[in-house]
């Protein structure tokens, strides 16, 4: 039998109950439920092993030269040292620690005497050091390292603590034992350099115990927009603190999210600078929604995770960025803000808002910053519209669906889509929201992500990584079936089939139209689809190298740590 003989054959196949036999019999091997280092780890167990209790971190500064970010409740604590540029992440329940300096070069992990939180507080023990970090890098009896010699063991001391000091990225630290030196060195490197430079002088600003919204990566964001605003509105924090500005850091660091937080930053530097300069940052409405995105931590989440929806949607509209960008974040806010959105964030929205306005009215920068006043004029009276899309449609759509049913998220995403066909067709964005599903199967994050959208993938999902194992397993009979209808291809193929059959569901309900119709009008996606899985199974099927590039790069970016958090991670390690 031929080729194409073979394609006809299994497309056929795939169309019955044949597949499913086939699984069901174990000819196709199973997703092996495991991880390198941690045994059989389900996504459901990822939360127990932070043993936080949902604890929120706190900042404080108890030296001059010290910055603490503290999980109390876990006894974690990561300590920046601005006078010699190291960190060190301490364990209070064992008296370890793991020191290094800023770009890694030097390392060493402590065994022990260290911080015990049963002996007394983090605050005695850096005082019994004399504030001073340095000396924690030639401790007698440390295990010293690099970038290039750290072994495994301390890579998984640091994952242990890192993971206490993040949020949505605690299964992906699981699951790459390099990812949590990478991801805290680039977090602190990212911080000195704000502390030695616009943000000079923050940390005696911090005063007492700061209570975070965000987690460590989330506190970079809000660093690096604090920095943004200073940078304009004063050229530097020393600048402004000399123009009489004294930031109150607990409700502008500590605010329960990024539209509190710039309402209070005007407050602060409206009483003694001049806001003009703002004004083409807060009335334009794409860099004003990306700010306030920023000053929330660039969560995915509540208000600021909303606003950073909206913000890439006017990158989108604008031709800024690329399509699968803007849906990577409609889906994290969709996925995630169902697990922790409020009920009635469409009021908090209106009272934020409000309360900005009055902001400015108190500064008396209504006038200076009539953009911003315009803006949040529209949103109260929700006829936002740019680009010829209504924006504050779109808002309403996303608030309201969220605390829906989950049968119905997947729908939400889908019905965004739809609204915004002035500017990408639903012959494009569908299926390349298609694209973006499967590649999330390559991510634990991602699978994650599926979960929370609703998408049942059928075999108590692992955090490792799904797409690859499936589409390896079946490596030689896809190359033997893309020759027939992909979309009958796709919806055979186990996991995969899942994600295809949840979105053509979500398709009919929200856009009255198939998956199938959209999918076959789309070459361009199509194609893509078939570079993806030339590229996991290695099997040529007829995709051009060109292709399996821009497929690879999608994959990428779909599954980077960095992406989801918004942490640009500067360094790397090979083990």
């Amino acid at each position: 039998m031929n080729r194409k003989a073979y394609s006809v054959l299994f497309s056929c196949l795939l169309a019955t109950t044949f597949f499913h036999e086939y699984n069901a019999r174990g000819l196709i091997p199973p997703v092996p439920a495991w991880v390198k280092g941690n045994g059989p780890v389900y996504l459901e167990r990822i939360r127990e092993k932070r043993n936080t209790n949902d604890s929120p971190l706190t900042l404080s500064s108890p030296a001059e030269n010290l910055l603490v970010v503290l999980n109390a409740t876990a006894a974690v604590a990561l300590v920046i040292d601005i006078n010699v540029n190291l960190f060190v992440l301490l364990d209070g329940n064992s008296g370890s620690g793991v020191c290094v300096n800023k770009d890694g070069s030097k390392g060493a992990h402590i065994p022990g005497g260290l911080w015990n939180s049963a002996d007394g507080t983090l605050d005695d023990f850096l005082i019994s050091i004399g504030a001073d970090l340095s000396g924690l890098l030639t401790i007698a009896g440390s295990i010293t390292f690099t970038l290039e010699t750290v072994t495994i063991e301390v890579l998984e001391v640091v994952t242990s603590l890192v993971i206490c000091l993040v949020d949505i990225l605690d299964v992906e630290l699981l699951a790459d034992v390099t990812l949590a030196l990478v991801l805290v060195i680039s977090i602190v490197a990212a911080v000195l350099d704000l502390l030695a430079g616009p943000l000079e002088g923050l940390l005696v600003l911090v005063v007492g115990v700061i209570e975070l919204a965000v987690d460590i990566c989330g506190l970079l964001n809000i660093l690096q927009g604090l920095a943004s605003v200073l940078v304009l509105v004063a050229g530097t924090l020393l600048k402004a603190l000399a123009a009489g500005v004294l930031l109150e850091l607990g409700v502008i660091i500590g605010a329960v999210d990024g539209l509190v937080c710039l309402v209070n930053l005007i407050l602060q530097l409206g009483a003694h600078l001049n806001l003009s300069p703002l004004a083409g940052l807060l009335g334009n409405a794409q860099s004003l929604c990306l700010l306030i995105g920023q000053l929330g931590g660039n969560v995915s989440v509540g208000l600021s995770g909303l606003f950073l929806v909206i913000g890439n949607l006017l990158a989108l509209i604008a031709g800024s960025i690329q399509i699968d960008v803007f849906i990577l974040v409609l889906i994290q806010f969709v996925a995630l803000g169902s697990q922790n959105g409020s009920s009635n964030l469409l009021g908090e929205l209106h009272a934020e808002l409000t309360l900005l306005l009055n902001a400015c009215g108190k500064v008396n920068a209504t006038g200076v910053l009539g953009g911003l006043v315009t803006i949040v004029e529209a949103l109260l009276n929700g006829t936002l519209a740019i680009g010829g899309i209504v924006i504050s449609v779109v808002i309403e759509v996303l608030l309201k669906g969220i605390v829906g049913p989950v049968s119905g998220l997947l729908g939400v995403v889908v019905e965004v889509l739809i609204l915004i066909t002035s500017v990408v067709s639903t012959a494009l964005c569908i299926p390349q929201l298609l694209l973006i599903l499967i590649c999330l199967l390559d991510s634990p994050l991602g699978i994650q992500l599926l979960l929370y959208l609703g998408i049942n993938l059928g075999r108590g999902p692992c955090i490792c990584k799904l797409l690859s194992e499936v589409l390896s397993n079946l490596g030689g009979v896809i190359g033997l079936l893309l020759g027939g209808n992909l979309f009958g291809v796709l919806v055979g193929l186990p996991v995969i089939g899942n994600i295809v059959n949840a979105l053509d569901v979500a398709v009919r309900v929200r856009g009255k139209i198939s998956l199938k119709i959209l999918l076959n009008a789309s070459n361009v996606v199509t194609i893509l689809i078939r570079g993806l899985l030339q590229l996991v199974t290695g099997i040529y099927i007829g995709v051009r190298a060109a292709v399996v590039t821009q497929a690879k790069q999608l994959k990428e970016r779909c599954t980077s740590a960095a992406v989801f958090v918004h942490v640009a991670l500067i360094v790397s390690i090979s083990v």
